[in-house]
């Protein structure tokens, strides 16, 4: 089973859904975007993070800030040369999706 990268916990979500999916990392707080952190700082965190991120096993759950989240899908496009799996949130069936992206790059 793989991995769940969450890009940041965020307040008043449950995070127990994805599970499913594999074991949760959760990579910033929830308060670490508000001007607590500046943008390298939160770079480098992400970076390190996802550095080891399987394509193939792994997947990215994208909430937070917008900077966050955007910085963490970048990276991981760029080392896995285009490939990466997001899970998506289903309102309507209240669970999580897994949205694999491949642009082949």
């Amino acid at each position: 089973m793989g991995r769940v990268f969450v890009t940041q916990r965020s307040y008043g979500k449950s995070l127990e859904p994805a599970k499913q999916f594999g074991e949760l990392n959760v990579i910033l707080r929830a308060d670490e975007t508000h001007g607590k952190c500046d943008s390298n700082t939160i770079f480098r965190k992400l970076e390190d993070a996802l550095k080891d991120y399987d394509p193939d096993e792994d997947f990215l759950l994208n909430i937070g800030a917008p900077h966050a989240t955007g910085q963490a899908y970048s990276l991981i496009m760029e080392q896995t040369n285009g490939k990466i799996t997001l899970l998506i949130w289903m309102r309507r069936t209240q669970e999580y999706v897994a949205s694999p992206i491949d642009v082949d790059w």
